[in-house]
């Protein structure tokens, strides 16, 4: 996953990258329009907590002064920006959340050796290693091969376990053991 600072600082790689991989920049653009979203509600309910601890100041001089209706005037005003400041919080949770998911998407910066290619069929061939062995049967799977050789039943396991799990039978499982 790419660090923030890179979508803030260098978005114009990040484009460029998803320019040689044919692949959109909306994700890219998503992220940083949240992590501005995000920045602006976090300054907001900072200037907010920073206006309810001033008048938190304010009640405590309105009660030594004897003015309750002032207090309550001021105590009023701070519940109500209690509740912008976590308006705001949970708005700033939600970008958050949001931006960082949409960060697991975009993929890695290519290394500037990586040939660029339309898709998987046009791109070039960089280097081969060894020979490729031609068989002269038909390979099987690993599952055709436990089956045949009845090392594992996979009917039975999905019925009592569900899909995808099997029991061990025979040198399989001792072997597991």
């Amino acid at each position: 996953m790419l660090d923030i600072a890179m979508f803030r600082e260098h978005a114009d790689i990040i484009r460029a990258d998803h320019d040689k991989r044919n692949l959109p920049h909306d994700n890219i653009d998503a992220v940083i329009r949240l992590d501005e979203e995000w920045r602006q509600a976090r300054y907001d309910s900072d200037q907010l907590r920073k206006v309810r601890n001033e008048a938190a100041r304010g009640i405590a001089g309105a009660k030594k002064s004897g003015d309750t209706a002032a207090a309550d005037s001021i105590m009023a005003e701070v519940k109500t920006i209690g509740a912008q400041i976590d308006a705001l919080t949970e708005r700033a949770d939600a970008c958050l959340a949001e931006r960082d998911a949409l960060r697991m998407r975009v993929p890695n910066i290519l290394h500037e050796s990586v040939p660029v290619g339309e898709d998987d069929q046009k791109n070039t061939l960089h280097s081969l290693h060894g020979e490729k062995v031609e068989l002269d049967f038909e390979p099987r799977t690993h599952n055709d091969l436990v089956e045949a050789n009845g090392w594992v039943d996979l009917g039975r396991g999905a019925k009592v376990a569900g899909s995808r799990f099997y029991f061990l039978m025979g040198d399989l499982a001792r072997l597991e053991m």
